[in-house]
């Protein structure tokens, strides 16, 4: 039996409209993560969650101190 040939090739799966968007996620996060969702060799999902440190605000609304 010989080996079969993979249904999608890189050039499918991965093209430079993709790595656009995955680039766009990833512009200006300072905290957080990019999740990319991949079914059947297909990258169908992208999402991005920005985390907003409050620390120095809630400092300066106590009063900065302990």
């Amino acid at each position: 039996m010989m080996p079969q040939k993979p249904e999608h090739t890189r050039g499918e799966i991965v093209n430079d409209k993709l790595i656009r968007r995955i680039a766009e996620s990833l512009k200006n996060i300072k905290f957080g993560h990019v999740l990319i969702t991949i079914h059947n060799h297909k990258v169908v999902q992208i999402d991005r969650t920005e985390k907003n440190r409050c620390e120095i605000v809630v400092a300066e609304i106590d009063g900065g101190g302990i």
